[in-house]
């Protein structure tokens, strides 16, 4: 097995839309997800966003608009029998390139919007062959720059939410030593089958990241809880995540049996906060659990004076 290497993560940035990690090459119009770099394809530095792209081909189409409207006006003074004519032609003209700037000032974004979705659809192919490029020189960077390939997934699967790159993902940040301060979320790698990889990363984070545990990844373990026991480590990342799990009473209330089962395996300090949170909500449907955490209680910290204050509770 392979020693766990310590690394590094860049920080993730977040988008609002899936689409806005598009980056479009202005010289061959092929497309890349991956920020900071070339095209992949080409090679030139002129990669902007696609929102950028499609803020040019609407500001394109709103001049060429303008132009036709100056034209017709120039039409107008050219055939005017008269100096006035002429003079009511220029003035339509320029009143007409005025109103219509204003308007599309105003109705900006929502061009821009309408540009963009002409873009992605006719784009499409392109866009699926970038992000596909993306992949391939990811997996070629995975034996040299493990760090790189799991950047450039992490950026890849935004897009491309496939379980395939979720595997590749979870495989990669098993390999690395996980320290508290790392930016990782487990919720875009949540899988819909049993991998024991990713049981491992959970119990992992588990123990030094437990704000990265979040219902999903409760759930996951409670029901894959007999595939996970099978694994060496099984009942320790079974008791890690509830060790986790206890941070929240919202966890606790959705998972009671879950938690009853491996109560027992807690430290102290996460006993102590489950123990606390019982008493503190007496009235509360704990289930199983409430007489589990008293049977625990009793057995071992019925003397213990930093349970004293939450003893009446239960």
């Amino acid at each position: 097995m392979n020693k766990k290497q310590p690394v590094t993560l860049h920080s993730y940035h977040k988008t609002t839309h899936r689409y806005q990690k598009l980056k479009v090459c202005n010289h061959c119009r092929q497309y890349t997800m991956i920020p900071d770099e070339p095209c992949p394809h080409c090679g030139k530095e002129r990669l902007i966003s696609i929102e950028e792209k499609a803020a040019q081909q609407a500001n394109r189409a709103t001049a060429v608009h303008v132009l036709l409207l100056i034209l017709i006006a120039l039409a107008g003074v050219l055939f005017g029998q008269t100096f006035l004519q002429m003079s009511l032609a220029a003035a339509a003209g320029i009143a007409a390139v005025a109103v219509y700037v204003l308007i599309q000032q105003r109705v900006k974004h929502f061009y821009a919007m309408k540009e963009l979705g002409k873009l992605i659809a006719r784009d499409e192919e392109r866009i699926v062959e970038g992000v596909f490029r993306n992949w391939e020189q990811a997996i070629e960077l995975w034996k040299t720059e493990p760090v790189r390939t799991y950047e450039m997934l992490r950026e890849i699967s935004t897009l491309q939410r496939s379980e395939m790159i979720r595997i590749q993902q979870v495989a990669l940040l098993n390999t690395f030593i996980l320290r508290k301060d790392m930016e990782i979320e487990l919720e875009p790698l949540m899988l819909r089958h049993f991998e024991p990889m990713l049981a491992e990363l959970i119990g992992e984070l588990a123990k030094v990241k437990r704000s990265a545990i979040k219902e999903r990844a409760i759930k996951y373990v409670s029901k894959y809880e007999i595939e996970v026991l099978e694994m060496e480590q099984g009942e320790q990342i079974l008791s890690h995540v509830v060790g986790a799990a206890v941070r929240m009473k919202p966890y606790v209330a959705s998972n009671p049996n879950f938690i009853a089962r491996y109560a027992r395996y807690l430290p102290k300090d996460r006993f102590l906060r489950l123990y606390n949170m019982l008493s503190l909500s007496p009235s509360a449907e704990w289930g199983h659990l409430a007489d589990e955490v008293f049977r625990i209680y009793k057995e071992r910290y019925q003397w213990d004076a930093d349970f004293q204050s939450g003893s009446k509770g239960l």
